[in-house]
């Protein structure tokens, strides 16, 4: 018993890491978009200036 709650303590910890790992790897590819989008803006603004 004692080893099936450390082997699920180090599971749930795992599981934890990943959790982030993919929310911050998430958050990455939402900032580039908006990177992108916020250039295709700044282009056309001075674009429309021309």
């Amino acid at each position: 018993m004692i080893i099936n709650a450390k082997s699920n303590e180090i599971l749930k910890i795992n599981c934890l890491k990943n959790i982030k790992q993919g929310l911050k790897e998430t958050i990455r590819g939402y900032t580039s978009r908006f990177k992108a989008y916020l250039d295709a803006i700044k282009k056309g603004i001075k674009g429309d200036k021309q």
